[in-house]
């Protein structure tokens, strides 16, 4: 009756006769019925002594059990319920969806900002590009952050700074010029 499994909470155990008969039982008011275990009443009168594991549904409960044949030919079940038994896969199943979705997540962060940082400069210096193009020759002092920068976009906009200098500086000796003439 003090059987349990460590860990389980609804460990049930019984012994039966080589008649089917229960003798014990972790439940007292199934002692002394008939077993209905499918695998028990498979293993009544067989001579071979051993040990078989199986599963069984019971009142719509799924149990994975054990069975052992004892020397009197009794039979020896101990059944857990397979909730119980997969609890802890259940439990890591979820707290790794929980991890892969935390990490879904922050790699998305990542890779937005990540591209950001490279797609942001790019329009801006795009956006310059275009200004001179419709030539506002202005300066535009938040595009001197971009003159900082290190890499190509650095250099492109070091670049298009100096042809903005160059262009009003052109512009401005033209209209310089054409007021003399």
């Amino acid at each position: 009756n003090s059987i349990q499994i460590t860990g389980m909470e609804h460990t049930t155990c019984y012994v039966t006769d080589e008649k089917g008969l229960t003798i014990s039982h972790t439940e007292p008011a199934l002692r002394a019925s008939l077993a209905t275990n499918p695998h028990v009443i498979s293993m009544l009168g067989a001579e071979a002594q051993g040990a078989l594991i199986g599963s069984y549904v019971e009142e719509g409960q799924e149990f994975y059990s054990a069975y052992m044949t004892l020397n009197n030919n009794w039979i020896f079940v101990i059944a857990v319920p397979e909730k119980e038994v997969f609890a802890k896969v259940y439990q890591i199943r979820t707290q790794a969806m929980m991890i892969a979705i935390f990490a879904l997540l922050l790699f998305s962060a990542t890779g937005y900002l990540f591209a950001s940082s490279i797609s942001l400069p790019i329009h801006k210096i795009t956006a310059m590009l275009h200004d001179i193009s419709l030539l506002n020759l202005k300066k535009n002092e938040k595009n001197r952050k971009f003159i900082k920068r290190k890499g190509e976009t650095g250099e492109m906009a070091v670049a298009i700074y100096g042809m903005q200098e160059k262009l009003r500086d052109v512009i401005s000796r033209i209209s310089k010029y054409s007021g003399e003439l």
